[in-house]
Formats: structure tokens, C-alpha cells, sequence
């Protein structure tokens, strides 16, 4: 997550770095997910494996969408959960032994920030307004996740 970011501070960013940084991180959703999926499915937990298909095919429309809405528009960095987001919940909630919450939240609200850049780029849409990560508001709301996943007891 942290490679691109590192590109651009020493001035060593390429277009073609940007297109294989964004490739790998698709492959790094995959694995997750992936994993996710093949772990429920050998627990018996068929909804959970469904809410885990349903959170990567999510995680890649949030991709898919920026990029095509970036084809014509400046910005399309509309939405809460983008790669970072994902992760990091994923992260904190397989530590802590919570993971379920997790593909809850994931396999539904992937597919709001979808709609949420849908909406953005629609050509009369009015540009929705999401904090930026140094925003406030932003930490608010990573800390009530923080709490809801080391809080909950989903089955």
C-alpha cells in the first residue's frame, strides 16, 4: 500500500509503475478474498463464503469504476472503503479473531462505494463530499469500526 506512495515522494513514479502497482494490488485483493472464500467454504459457512465473493467482486468494481470514471473526469475518489480501508479492517479483525463482522461490512459496503462512485461520475451528479483521510470525520469513523470489530460477537 505503501510503494506508490514512496514512487511519487522520490520522484521515481512511471505510468507504467502506477498500472503494475494498481495490477499487484488487484492480485493482493484476490489472495485475500480468496482465502477468505476457500476458509468458509471448508467451515461449512456457505453465507460467509457468499459475503466474501460479494465483498471482492465489490473491492474490484471500486477499482474498475475509478479508473473508467478517471478516463473522463479528473477524480473519482469518492467512497470510504478504498484498498487501504479493506485491508487494514481485514488486518485488525484476523488478529483479533473477528473476522466475521468483517465480511459483513465488506461484502455490502464495497458494493455503496461502488454506487457511490457510479454516482460521482454520472454526468449530473453534484460531486458527493467524502472526508479526506486527514479529515476528522475520517477517523471517527475507522475508530467506530475499530470498535465494532473488536467489539462484536457474530456467530
Amino acid at each position: 500500500m505503501l510503494d506508490g506512495a514512496v514512487a511519487r515522494a522520490s520522484g521515481k513514479d512511471t505510468v507504467f509503475g502506477g498500472i503494475l502497482d494498481s495490477s499487484l494490488d488487484r492480485y493482493g485483493d484476490s489472495f485475500l478474498f480468496a482465502g477468505l472464500i476457500f476458509y468458509f467454504f471448508q467451515n461449512n459457512r456457505l453465507d460467509l463464503a457468499a459475503l466474501s465473493a460479494s465483498g471482492w467482486t465489490g473491492s474490484f468494481l471500486i477499482s474498475y469504476i475509478r479508473a473508467r470514471a478517471e478516463c473522463e473526469m479528473d477524480s473519482c475518489r469518492v467512497g470510504f472503503w478504498e484498498r487501504g480501508e479493506r485491508v487494514g479492517v481485514l488486518i485488525i479483525a484476523l488478529a483479533v479473531n473477528h473476522v466475521t463482522v468483517v465480511v459483513w461490512l465488506l461484502g455490502i459496503g464495497t458494493h455503496w462505494t461502488a454506487l457511490q462512485r457510479l454516482y460521482a461520475a454520472s454526468p449530473n451528479a453534484r460531486k458527493l463530499k467524502t472526508p479526506a483521510r486527514a479529515d476528522a470525520g475520517y477517523f471517527v469513523k475507522v475508530a467506530l469500526l475499530v470498535a465494532l470489530i473488536l467489539f462484536s460477537r457474530l456467530p
